[in-house]
């Protein structure tokens, strides 16, 4: 088995027996000077003294074995690996040499790199390649964007676990980071979020290490904001940096002193806003980010029916939005682990947050991330804990059959639809001949009960028993398919037009948006504007959800006609960066009703799939063309 760098060099040092010098471990590992400090440095992670340096050289004390005990499969692990290799300037290390260092193929350092190739769209970075060595270009600031990215992406099973974000870390302990940071919070009566203080631990190990290696930020790049920070939190800031510089043996120029400092100031919070009292709006907030938010407030209402006045929950939006701006204007923004979940299983708040999303656009010219995006939708989500999903519930009715004592029964009931995780309906019963079993969806009995009916009947205890939930909860999953079946069936039953084509090609999703939106305008079903609406809807966030499904869709503008459009390919086709095998566009002429119907989608998606693959099944009556 190959070694890579590290064991080559922990494998020289134990068979020399002797300190070696730097330069012959240059010459026989054929990196750089750095790279080596790297190395041992890595090796010391946990503070343990296995390779000493002095003026002869490094020398072995304790023989590291963990180091031939794991190996870099991962390709998260390997993509960060990789970045930092590409992006030292003083060092050439091509496919071959990253091949050996990780133990894996050159073809998969060629498809590592590809997906960096990916990763740099829409971004100043450019990725050359000179014979088999390559070059990342562009600014410090977009490499260290791009680095957290791969850290954080797609990463949800770790979304707060230090120890997995710190194997991409060599040089800087993020947990003790973190101890410094809420060391500097506690003592400033100041606070900060889980999300950020996970953002800013990762982003102050990130830029230790740049700096460490000697890529230092020279770009100009930090904004002076309009407003200045409180002078609390602002020497909150300057401690913060002051400690961490110390810990880790940096010095910090003006442009990295800056970015530091914005990226702490807009992640904390003062003590006052979290609290459930009136606060002192003016000290923090700029007078126009509290007039923007009312105005959303307003738009939202308006729009989606959704009140979110309150001024607890205006002050902290507007905090939010105004911290959030200065993280666009200095390039500190913040990813979220859980953006996929969030988008999936809260659409509706998810399509507020892009509408949100868009205004900040048009107010500030900045465009959000994903990740930022979800951020939206928690704060949303926290002051309309009532309005998180509007799908319908699946209800089930039961028919409980118990003989007349007292009121006993009412006690059963009680206690059943208390402790039942479904939502239920019981109606009590003395004689099944009284019972109408088309209406119910399954029989309570506390006596046997032998019928020969389509329905389940449950024979359960005349008094309180957990037992029976249990058998009550399973039965309801077993009919919970055919419920949410129902419930799509019925939600399709509210369009107006209903329109089925398969195997549709296209370059991107904006062409497919085109080539379906023409036709429904050319009908008079929904105008230009519609068009507009839903393009720059996909613009701002991917209309993906999973499950190869991707419903475009207008966040504002409503249709002329209820309608839906769907497309079935046998062939999956790429919608941004997912392959996508049903495309379901649809409209409604009230917004209520739409996104009604939207989270019916989201929440259903099994049965909204078999829905569909039946109709297909079908003869197809009316075709439309595209």
């Amino acid at each position: 088995m190959r070694m890579d760098n590290k064991q080559k060099l922990v494998h020289i040092l134990c068979e020399r027996k002797e300190a070696v010098s730097s330069k012959e471990l240059v010459k026989v590992l054929n990196v750089s000077d750095r790279m080596i400090r790297k190395y041992v440095k890595q090796i010391n992670c946990e503070s343990k003294p296995f390779i000493i340096s002095g003026k002869e050289g490094y020398q072995l004390i304790k023989y590291p074995a963990y180091i031939f005990d794991s190996h870099i499969d991962q390709q998260s692990t390997r993509l960060a690996y990789i970045l930092t290799a590409i992006t030292d300037e003083t060092n050439e290390i091509d496919i071959s040499s990253l091949a050996d260092e990780l133990n894996v193929s050159i073809a998969t350092i060629e498809q590592d790199i590809k997906q960096i190739k990916n990763l740099c769209k829409n971004t100043d970075l450019q990725l050359t390649r000179y014979q088999n060595v390559f070059k990342l270009k562009g600014k410090e600031s977009e490499k260290r964007k791009l680095y957290k990215k791969i850290l954080i992406q797609d990463q949800t099973q770790y979304i707060f676990d230090s120890q997995y974000y710190q194997q991409f870390f060599s040089l800087t302990d993020l947990d003790n980071i973190r101890k410094i940071i809420e060391k500097n919070l506690n003592m400033s009566n100041l606070k900060m979020n889980e999300f950020s203080m996970l953002n800013l631990s990762m982003h102050i190990g990130i830029s230790v290490e740049r700096i460490s290696m000697n890529n230092l930020l020279s770009e100009n790049v930090i904004l002076h904001s309009e407003k200045k920070f409180d002078d609390h939190m602002r020497v909150f800031a300057h401690h913060l940096i002051k400690d961490i510089s110390q810990q880790y043996h940096i010095e910090l120029n003006e442009d990295e002193y800056a970015e530091l400092e914005f990226a702490i100031l807009s992640r904390v919070v003062p003590n006052e806003f979290l609290q459930d009292q009136v606060v002192r709006v003016d000290k923090y907030v700029q007078p126009q980010s509290v007039e923007f938010v009312r105005q959303l407030v307003d738009k939202i209402s308006r729009l989606y029916h959704i009140d979110f006045y309150n001024e607890l929950f205006i002050a902290q939006f507007a905090l939010h939005i105004e911290k959030l701006t200065i993280r666009l204007k200095t390039n500190t923004l913040q990813e979220n682990p859980l953006c996929q979940t969030i988008k999936e299983e809260y659409p509706t708040l998810f399509d507020i947050a892009v509408f949100i999303a868009n205004e900040i656009h048009k107010e500030y010219h900045v465009e959000l991330n994903q990740g930022e995006l979800a951020f939206l939708v928690l704060h949303l989500g926290n002051a309309a804990n009532d309005i998180i999903n509007t799908a319908p519930m699946i209800d089930y009715h039961a028919a409980l059959l118990f003989p007349m004592y007292y009121d006993a029964e009412k006690k059963l009931i009680s206690y059943i639809l208390k402790h039942s995780r479904e939502h239920l309906n019981i109606e009590c019963y003395h004689d099944i001949k009284d019972v109408k079993l088309d209406q119910f969806d399954f029989i309570l009995s506390v006596y046997p009960l032998h019928l020969d009916v389509k329905i389940p009947v449950l024979q359960i205890h005349p008094l309180p028993h957990e037992g029976d939930i249990d058998k009550i909860d399973d039965v309801c999953r077993t009919l919970r398919d055919y419920k949410a079946y129902e419930v799509i069936e019925k939600a399709f039953q509210g369009f107006d037009e209903i329109f089925y084509k398969q195997e549709i090609y296209m370059d991107n999703e904006y062409d497919f948006i085109h080539a379906i939106c023409e036709p429904l305008k050319e009908s008079q079903i929904i105008h230009e504007q519609f068009i507009e609406e839903v393009l720059e809807r996909e613009r701002l966030s991917s209309t993906y959800i999973r499950n190869g499904i991707a419903i475009p869709h207008s966040s504002g503008i409503r249709a002329l006609k209820n309608f839906v459009v769907v497309i079935k390919n046998q062939k999956p086709i790429l919608w941004g960066s997912h392959k996508v095998s049903y495309i379901i566009l649809f409209g409604m002429t009230s917004k209520s009703k739409f996104l009604n119907t939207f989270d019916i989608f989201i929440q259903y998606q099994k049965q909204l799939l078999t829905y569909i693959n039946l109709q297909y099944n079908k003869s197809l009556e009316r075709v439309f063309r595209i």
